[in-house]
């Protein structure tokens, strides 16, 4: 079938889903996007008319996924024992998270030269996700920003997307393709990619900035230059 795999808190849109009834899994060929839906903290303020806690959705999606989503344990099919890992997911190939959506910058970052490749992963125990269970290990790839990072996608509670927070080594990574050197911590969110610390260009440095790091500029500001 074509279409939506409502899986737990997990949303599937694609094509080509077949049902597996021996090994009791839905395999998942094609999926151009999931949508994610954590559960949330009294303490986060997203409360229903009842005050008790709803459900977020996660503003980022993970797409050209491929995998399997296994229901149950294949001789389980009645549900009669439980098997807490199941219902999982299983992705067979790298995924990807893209932050050109208008609501970032108007699309700046866009997804031929910025995304994150999320490596295979298995999500287990997907009935009742809390974002502190949504991690997804990849490779950061921004269009020369920065170099390449390997680094872990977590909800971030600010804005509820898809993101990190990294602190350099002590000698700073080179930014703009080595024109100036960064030190301290960079931030990924759908705010955008952006950096608190020190950066040096040439004789000049700017120290206590705070700067939004575009593909081709970076605005902001320091307190000393």
């Amino acid at each position: 079938f074509d279409g939506l795999l409502q899986a737990g808190q997990f949303y599937m849109y694609g094509s080509g889903f077949r049902f597996d009834y021996g090994m009791f899994k839905i395999d998942v060929p094609n999926c151009d996007s999931m949508k994610i839906v954590a559960m949330t903290t009294p303490e986060m303020g997203f409360l229903d008319a009842n005050g008790q806690p709803k459900p977020a959705i996660v503003r980022n999606k993970l797409e050209n996924l491929s995998g399997d989503f296994y229901i149950d344990y294949p001789n389980n099919k009645s549900g009669f024992a439980d098997y807490k890992e199941y219902p999982k997911l299983v992705s067979n190939k790298d995924s990807y998270v893209y932050y050109d959506s208008t609501q970032v910058y108007n699309g700046i970052y866009e997804r031929d030269k910025f995304y994150f490749k999320v490596d295979p992963f298995t999500l287990d125990s997907i009935e009742g996700y809390s974002k502190d269970n949504v991690h997804f290990k990849g490779i950061l790839v921004s269009g020369g920003i920065i170099p390449d990072l390997k680094e872990t996608l977590v909800v971030r509670q600010s804005d509820w997307s898809l993101g990190f927070e990294y602190k350099t080594p002590a000698a700073g990574l080179p930014i703009y393709g080595g024109k100036a050197t960064f030190k301290n911590n960079i931030d990924l969110s759908n705010k955008g990619l952006r950096g608190d610390g020190n950066i040096k260009y040439l004789t000049t440095t700017f120290s206590d900035a705070y700067v939004t790091l575009f593909p081709d500029e970076m605005e902001g500001h320091s307190k000393t230059m």
